[in-house]
């Protein structure tokens, strides 16, 4: 029920920015806290970011919705005060944009790749991914694509730790 009444809300509100033409909005935080976002699903983040995609604009602009992180932002925001580039705090709170632009330089392809580390050692692989699943870091698995957007893949694999039977794994982003 509280999930419904806030995304209908996030909806209205993001759509009432976009159609008015301002170009900020900042939301309370006692609207969007941390506790909030812990008790959204997977695929709430899904919606979330198809409202940011709706305002043209990366979320640190328009929408600020905060993204998941175990920092403290406000301590953070603290000790920044005087930094000369203050927009630094805006993008612990609410995710750096990546500035890649698809129009101009098309969707990257690449080829769909399997790691040896990972089709050796898909226990490794299972273990890191529902530890990020835990930390809100990751999102799926899916089946399908579930954004109204194209979507880059990057596989995943392992190499062993230094002395130790455990295996790190590597997010391949080439």
């Amino acid at each position: 029920m509280f999930k419904s009444r806030f995304q209908s809300s996030l909806v209205q509100l993001v759509k009432s920015v976009v159609n008015s033409g301002d170009d900020f909005i900042d939301l309370p935080n006692t609207v969007l806290s941390s506790s909030v976002f812990s008790s959204l699903s997977c695929i709430d983040f899904v919606a979330l970011h198809e409202l940011v995609c709706a305002s043209g604009q990366p979320n640190y602009v328009p929408c600020r919705l905060p993204v998941p992180s175990p920092l403290n932002v406000s301590c953070w925001g603290e000790y920044l005060r005087n930094y000369n580039d203050a927009q630094i705090c805006d993008f612990l709170e609410y995710g750096w944009p990546v500035g890649y632009d698809c129009s101009s330089y098309g969707f990257p392809c690449s080829q769909l790749r399997k790691h040896q580390g990972a089709l050796l050692f898909p226990d490794a692989i299972d273990s890191y991914l529902l530890a990020e699943r835990r930390r809100q870091a990751v999102i799926g698995p899916y089946s399908f694509n579930p954004f109204s957007c194209p979507v880059a893949l990057s596989p995943l694999n392992s190499v062993p730790k230094q002395d130790s039977s455990e295996r790190r794994i590597i997010v391949d982003l080439s």
